[in-house]
């Protein structure tokens, strides 16, 4: 089963599109949905034709049709709007179609009758008015008013139900308010729910997403350029302040092997001062220069891409190595500067050992980032719970720096350089991890740290909509979730939120 809507987005054929919705919704790898395909294997349910952008509607019948011509084996279902499919100017070229027919008066009664409580009132109202009865013609509606108006007498709905322009919103409305109130007292205030759900909806209308991942937000979430300057801002901070401190950390912990006897502070706190400035700048690129969030959940190695990011990401990784080298050699000759009184031939050497270092390790960290442009996550998982890319993501990028730093480290050791090895296997171990999935969470949580305190979003989200979930407003698909229709997920974006 797939919705229509984000054809439009793509701007692919049919098939191409087919092979991205299936990775991405039921995570089958391209080669077996190429298989299943091209040997018409699938059944097809493809649901919101209507919703797909007006201007792109005859357009994807044509896609539709195309398809249809090429795989005539394939069985294939397409749901729509009565009213919209007919102001089409394409039809489908399929063998039948059926109309749902809406709800008799006789089966309306019934269903009220199954449902059981007090819904006396609602009964002798539908029996006098024409319109209301209409409006529960529709399965989803009657309900909703099933939910809505337990307990209520015809009294108390007349002024509820007054006005036949609004009685769409108040209805949801009501179906809400007695949803929220159900279950034990929630720590959730009603207008945090109804902010957070709003924003939620309408990010996924505007987006064309029919189940949300927590994984999948990107800093489009952010309302305008400033927003998202501050949340790179932010990531850079956090990316380089975090390294740099683990850069202090190896620093002391190299310094207390080279010499015990040495009282550790002071000099420790020199050399964390130059590998700081090391580990910083290098953190703070990786995390805050990247558009997009991209969690590294089952990694896979191509030649193909390796070809055609190599040059680029060897650029990069020398780019990042200068600069960090520098920001550390400048350290160190301010340092030598102190110590020599300003003698000028000590600070010429130690300026020239800056910059041949500065290169040696632009060159070392292009190859490490040239040498890993092939690697990405080239499929995706089943997922289970939620945010489960990200914390696939974080172990992943434990693995990728142990595997580099043991490398390394064994490396140089083996010819004899432990203090060397020991060195290189951290920093470079730990520059990898971040490059290859710590990036990601750290951006993704930065992220929702900036939403959550723009009052977007809750801190746990999770938590939160495993509690909208119990409310039976949204339910939970694998690690995603879903609004429980896709009219109550309208009804919420249209709220809009500040």
């Amino acid at each position: 089963m797939f919705n229509l809507s984000s054809w439009a987005n793509e701007g692919k054929s049919l098939v191409d599109w087919l092979i991205n919705e299936l990775l991405e919704k039921y995570q089958v790898p391209k080669s077996l949905s190429e298989h299943w395909i091209t040997q018409q294997q699938l059944i097809l349910l493809l649901d919101g034709l209507d919703e797909v952008l007006e201007d792109y509607r005859n357009d994807c019948v044509r896609a539709l049709n195309k398809f249809i011509g090429d795989y005539p084996q394939t069985e294939i279902a397409v749901c729509s709007r009565v009213k919209d499919y007919e102001a089409l100017t394409e039809r489908l070229q399929l063998s039948s179609a059926l109309c749902l027919q809406p709800l008799s008066p006789e089966q309306i009664h019934q269903f009220l009758e199954s449902v059981g409580g007090s819904l006396a009132g609602l009964k002798v109202l539908l029996k006098n008015d024409a319109e209301l009865e209409q409006l529960a013609q529709t399965p989803l509606i009657a309900n909703f008013m099933s939910v809505a108006y337990q307990g209520w007498s015809a009294e108390e709905l007349i002024p509820q139900l007054r006005t036949p322009a609004d009685r769409h919103q108040r209805l949801f409305d009501t179906y809400i308010d007695r949803r929220l109130e159900q279950g034990a007292a929630s720590k959730y205030s009603k207008d945090n729910v109804l902010r957070w759900l709003s924003s939620l909806a309408s990010r996924m209308v505007r987006e064309k997403q029919t189940i949300f991942l927590i994984e999948k937000m990107q800093p489009t979430w952010l309302n305008n350029g400033r927003e998202e300057r501050a949340y790179r801002i932010r990531a850079f901070l956090i990316g380089g302040l975090s390294f740099g401190l683990i850069g202090w950390l190896i620093a002391w912990l190299i310094a207390w092997v080279i010499d015990k006897q040495i009282n550790g502070p002071i000099y420790g706190l020199l050399c964390g001062l130059f590998c700081g400035l090391f580990f910083g700048p290098i953190g703070g690129l990786i995390t805050g220069l990247p558009i997009k969030i991209s969690p590294l959940e089952k990694p896979s190695w191509s030649w193909q891409r390796a070809k055609s990011r190599f040059v680029r990401e060897f650029s990069t990784g020398v780019y990042y190595g200068l600069i960090a080298g520098l920001s550390g050699g400048l350290t160190g000759l301010s340092l030598k500067l102190i110590q020599s009184g300003g003698k000028l031939g000590e600070l010429v050497a130690t300026l020239s050992s800056a910059l041949s270092g500065a290169l040696i390790l632009g060159l070392i960290l292009g190859l490490i980032f040239g040498l890993g442009s092939g690697l990405d996550s080239s499929e995706i998982v089943q997922r289970t719970v939620p945010n489960q890319g990200i914390r696939t993501s974080l172990r992943n990028c434990v693995f990728i720096g142990l595997i580099v730093g043991l490398s390394l480290g064994l490396s140089f050791g083996l010819i004899g350089k432990w203090i060397l090895g020991l060195s290189f296997g951290l920093s470079f171990g730990l520059i990898s991890a971040l490059k290859y999935g710590g990036a990601a969470c750290i951006q993704h949580f930065t992220l929702r740290w900036t939403l959550h305190q723009k009052n977007r979003i809750p801190q746990n989200y999770a938590k939160f909509l495993d509690f909208i979930s119990g409310r039976r407003l949204m339910k939970r698909v694998g690690g995603g979730y879903v609004f429980f229709h896709r009219m109550l997920l309208e009804h919420f974006a249209r709220m809009n939120p500040n």
